[in-house]
């Protein structure tokens, strides 16, 4: 068997694991709501001192709804609800794990933008769908909380990281992959369409902005100035890696074809290592030796189909479907690999 016919059937092998045609390994569902899921409704990071954090909690109600498991969606809505929903306003705490006294419960009252968003964005979802204006008032609630606390004007709109930290006066500091695309343009739809689809606009030509080297790669976090220009916040975090790594997902799940040729050169590049690098430093322009984990690859994977590129994105789909196998315990490289197969969008 040759080697395109071998990454065809990877692919075949991987998607039919999607429909539940085979037993529970990492990169399906069933395996994912069996090892990352308590039966409570918690989404577990294990790399993370087995915390929980908003951020999770959206990702496993977006999982859930693409996979139409009404019932583990309502489980973990009612997790995140009795347990993150604690501050005075709508948003949610970002962090749950365990407290230096030994018990377990919110560990950081601040929350996190990203978080706030994809279970507004899940719960929009959910309620259309399935016809449940319970989930569809709550996802309102969250949307109208965000636009009055986390989005600021200037001269354009931008999205705070969160309610506290971020808002300088002179300077802001933003993190690119909080800009959900398809859940703005879902918000745009149910709630006030003018200001959502301004803030897509600002947020999708800031990200084209703040994109470095000759890869056009954006940066894990980025300093706005008091003139609107972006710059990379230090050598750690001016990185193409962990975080910015849901840019070009999101912009993927939104169809933002024309914005994903931006990655083209850093496509090149990983062909030619016939690797993906877990990290570009944006500073010195050097790559990480260690390589990225199976959701990158997914994603990546995903943006090359988009941008048709067939060839490229048979084998890196293929590679995180091998590469998944190996991370049974990788909540983070689940999740962006569910995300990328299954392309959740609203």
């Amino acid at each position: 068997m040759n080697r395109m016919k071998k990454t065809l059937l990877a692919v075949v092998i991987a998607l039919l694991s999607f429909s539940g045609q085979s037993d529970a390994q990492p990169g399906t569902w069933a395996y994912y709501k069996a090892h990352f899921i308590s039966s409570d409704g918690r989404v577990i990071d294990y790399h993370q001192n087995r915390i929980s954090h908003s951020e999770g909690q959206g990702y496993g109600l977006l999982l859930a709804l693409s996979n139409n498991d009404k019932s583990t969606f309502q489980t973990i809505n009612n997790w995140t609800q009795l347990n993150l929903k604690v501050r005075q306003d709508a948003l949610f705490a970002w962090s749950w794990g365990k407290r230096v006294t030994g018990d377990w419960g919110v560990i950081d009252y601040n929350n996190a933008t990203d978080g706030d968003i994809l279970i507004a964005w899940a719960l929009m979802d959910a309620g259309e769908k399935w016809h449940r204006p319970d989930y569809t008032a709550s996802a309102l609630e969250i949307i109208k909380t965000v636009k009055q606390l986390l989005v600021v004007q200037r001269k354009k709109s931008l999205l705070l990281p969160s309610y506290f930290g971020f808002d300088h006066g002179d300077e802001i500091k933003l993190n690119p992959s909080y800009f959900v695309y398809p859940a703005f343009a879902m918000f745009a739809r149910s709630d006030d369409a003018v200001f959502w689809e301004r803030l897509y606009a600002d947020c999708l030509q800031l990200s084209l902005r703040s994109s470095y080297t000759r890869l056009k790669l954006p940066a894990d976090w980025v300093t706005l100035d008091k003139a609107g220009q972006p710059s990379m916040v230090d050598n750690k975090k001016g990185r193409f890696g962990y975080e910015a790594i849901r840019v070009p997902l999101y912009l993927a799940l939104a169809k933002e074809t024309t914005a994903l040729e931006s990655f083209k050169s850093y496509l090149t590049l990983a062909e030619q290592l016939n690797y993906l690098p877990l990290s570009v430093n944006l500073f010195d322009e050097t790559i990480s030796l260690k390589e990225a984990p199976a959701g990158f690859y997914a994603i990546m994977g995903l943006c090359s189909k988009l941008i048709g590129h067939k060839a490229a994105a048979d084998d890196l789909l293929a590679k995180a479907t091998a590469k998944i196998t190996y991370e049974p315990d990788d909540y983070y490289s689940n999740t962006l690999y569910l995300l990328a197969m299954t392309g959740v969008t609203p």
